[in-house]
């Protein structure tokens, strides 16, 4: 789980371009030092955002401001499920919040108490529960599946005349399980969730939510954007996906729900991706693993939007940590990548992972030819 952690922390990293955020492999000792006598000169300035595709990232005294409440969860989750949920909140947060109007914060408002709260059953010891109480029950013909798994808070900031942050808007995602599993110490029972289920549950829970926060006056007429996501099976490398979001602009009043159909499938596992994209990857695979026999093996999940592939993304795994060999595979990988890919169908994200943890990251925007990468030593 450690590992899991850092590797959704650099990622994060990248996608924010934080002030002083580098892993543990990034910098030497004495360089970290030197970059943190530098953000603290620097407090004052703004930190810029990768692109206007990114938020820039709101920063106080020098410091950003982690959310007490991420990571906690009622049950254990996959990275994939982890993975999908973090980057997608992100993604449906623009459409409501614009990168050119807003700075980004990790979540303040729902603190680890709280949050550890919500995601508990409800009962009598636990009146704010957000799961059904049968979800505590030992006996099988009184349990009741945990429905939230998860809660996810997103900020958005501006600045006021006198140049300090301001909260104009909150997104939050609620991650909805799939599965549960009933336990009493005697036997074990996995229980599926259906779909439509786990939504009918999650709005009646987002309602709930929005309301809570309300309840603090100085709130009450603060957008918050809630968005329902469902997670894939465990053992799935896939992982699950945003169902739906909604917009709360004042008081406990919705706008009407607005649904997705988005599908993350395994490339040459789940029957339901196209066929010629798994014939695509099959290519790519083989061509890279034929110029690296090296590699401990290659995975890629297409994620379609209403039935037409909008993003691949694909992970390498390799046995070495050299630099000129990582430098080839990286250029090997992206001339395979443009040759094999056409750009007209979709976005393309490669991570490249060693023993030490990701070493590249390489990236190609639908429409464009070519590649953007990032080598991390």
């Amino acid at each position: 789980m450690k590992r899991l952690h850092h590797k959704l922390g650099l990622l994060a990293c990248l996608a924010l371009a934080l002030a002083g955020c580098q892993g543990p492999d990034q910098v030497e000792e004495g360089q970290a030092q030197e970059n943190s006598g530098q953000a603290s000169q620097a407090e004052e300035q703004d930190v810029p955002a990768l692109s206007i595709n990114h938020y820039p990232a709101a920063i106080e005294d020098g410091h950003y401001k982690m959310s007490e409440s991420r990571g906690l969860m009622a049950r254990p989750s996959s990275e994939a499920n982890l993975r999908n949920f973090e980057e997608g909140l992100y993604r449906i947060a623009e459409g409501q919040f614009s990168t050119e109007e807003y700075y980004f914060q990790e979540g303040q408002l729902i603190t680890r108490e709280m949050a550890n709260q919500w995601l508990g059953a409800k009962t009598k010891d636990n009146p704010e529960g957000l799961n059904p109480e049968g979800s505590a029950s030992d006996k099988r013909e009184d349990y009741q599946p945990k429905y939230l798994n998860s809660i996810l808070e997103y900020n958005f900031m501006k600045k006021d005349d006198e140049d300090n942050y301001q909260l104009e808007g909150v997104t939050i995602g609620l991650a909805l399980n799939s599965e549960d599993t009933f336990s009493n110490g005697e036997s074990q029972e996995k229980i599926s969730i259906d779909k439509d289920q786990a939504l009918e549950h999650g709005k009646q829970i987002a309602e709930e939510v929005v309301a809570r926060i309300r309840k603090d006056k100085k709130y009450a007429k603060l957008p918050i954007q809630v968005a329902l996501f469902y997670n894939g099976p465990t053992d799935s490398l896939a992982g699950g996906s945003y169902a739906s979001e909604v917009v709360s602009v004042a008081g406990t009043a919705f706008s009407d729900w607005e649904n997705y159909d988005t599908q993350h499938l395994v490339f040459g596992v789940d029957d339901a991706a196209a066929e010629e994209d798994n014939v695509a990857f099959a290519r790519f695979t083989s061509e890279v693993e034929d110029f690296f026999p090296r590699l401990s093996g290659i995975s890629g999940v297409g994620t379609y939007e209403e039935g037409r592939l909008s993003q691949i993304d694909i992970e390498i795994n390799t046995q070495f940590d050299s630099y000129s060999e990582l430098v080839a595979l990286v250029q090997h990988t992206m001339n395979t990548a443009n040759t094999i890919f056409r750009n007209n169908r979709g976005s393309i994200s490669i991570r490249v992972e060693g023993p030490s943890g990701i070493r590249a990251i390489m990236e190609r925007q639908a429409g464009e030819n070519n590649f953007t990468y990032e080598m991390i030593s």
